[in-house]
């Protein structure tokens, strides 16, 4: 905002970003924005971005015709619903607590194009994205071919510790010069070292191929079971970041069935997570370092509870 002295911003429906103040305003989900206290003029834009459930129908990876149909969206939106002078549009290449919904890379780089077109500054939240997580790219924006022209980075990076970070072109950054913005506790030397600690780690055990190839793995593995499972109405995500889209007969979002499975999973010792706008999807999201053999127990158990749970379904 300082650099494009603009207070508007651009942000997705579903997405999540955080809890202070102003990252709650860009927040597109009601549970996470219980204020509306923020500094920040928000315009939301697009529905989520998934072929189970979208306002322009279903589709498949990479559709031209749905890219085009969401980037003219964006572009009638800034006509009509902005001031026209935006400062970035802010995105997570998949939404995490918005229940892993992957922004297609088709639709990414339509959504650059329109905002090259203005001078609007595309922000991707690589907060649950980064390090190598999707299995394909370092960074979860990787698969699409575009540069951001910022970065923001958190969990991953400190393995625990306590760290964000943001990265962006020199110019943007340096448009900071003169502004205060330190911290009390910015800049922690053990968080700092740990995150140095982490990020080599990752590096020297190529934790990224090992996100590609278990990820791969697991996700076969559960598609395969959805296709008998009358309570998965779809399998998403890439490496390790895997969702199940619980649903009821008619497709409608299945909070119970979710819950069900969870509560199953623990039982067999597997911790997965739930979210997603309807409170209806699996989130499967486990440690880089997960082996072969930990996923294939994951899998068996993933197959049990998905078992449990269907019938619990039938029961009403």
């Amino acid at each position: 905002t300082q650099h494009r002295r603009s207070s508007e911003v651009l942000a997705m429906r579903g997405s999540y970003h955080g809890g202070s103040f102003a990252t709650m305003g860009i927040t597109g989900q009601s549970t996470w924005r219980p204020t509306s206290r923020s500094s920040l003029d928000v315009t939301y834009a697009m529905p989520p971005h998934h072929s189970y459930s979208s306002l322009y129908g279903r589709y498949e990876k990479d559709d031209p015709e749905f890219a085009k149909a969401c980037a003219d969206d964006l572009r009638n939106l800034i006509r009509t619903a902005t001031t026209g002078h935006v400062a970035a549009l802010i995105a997570e290449p998949v939404q995490g607590v918005g229940g892993f919904i992957e922004l297609p890379p088709e639709y990414i780089r339509g959504v650059k194009e329109v905002l090259d077109e203005t001078g609007i500054l595309y922000i991707s939240d690589e907060v649950q994205t980064a390090f190598g997580r999707t299995g394909s790219h370092f960074w979860g924006i990787g698969e699409s071919g575009i540069e951001p022209d910022m970065i923001t980075m958190a969990k991953g990076l400190g393995n625990g510790l306590s760290i964000g970070a943001v990265m962006g072109r020199a110019e943007l950054i340096d448009s900071m010069s003169g502004k205060l913005h330190l911290a009390t506790f910015g800049g922690n030397h053990v968080s700092t070292a740990g995150a140095l600690a982490n990020l080599n780690f990752i590096l020297d055990n190529d934790l990224q191929r090992n996100a590609d190839e278990v990820g791969g793995y697991l996700k076969d593995r559960l598609t395969k079971m959805a296709k008998d499972s009358p309570i998965v109405g779809e399998v998403r995500g890439r490496g390790l970041m895997l969702a199940l889209e619980m649903v009821g007969p008619d497709g409608e979002p299945n909070p119970p069935a979710a819950v069900r499975f969870l509560q199953a999973c623990k039982e067999r010792g597997v911790l997965v997570g739930k979210g997603g706008i309807g409170a209806n999807a699996v989130r499967i999201s486990p440690p880089l370092t997960i082996t072969r053999e930990a996923a294939e127990q994951a899998a068996n158990a993933f197959e049990e509870a998905l078992a449990v749970a269907g019938e619990a379904a039938k029961v009403g």
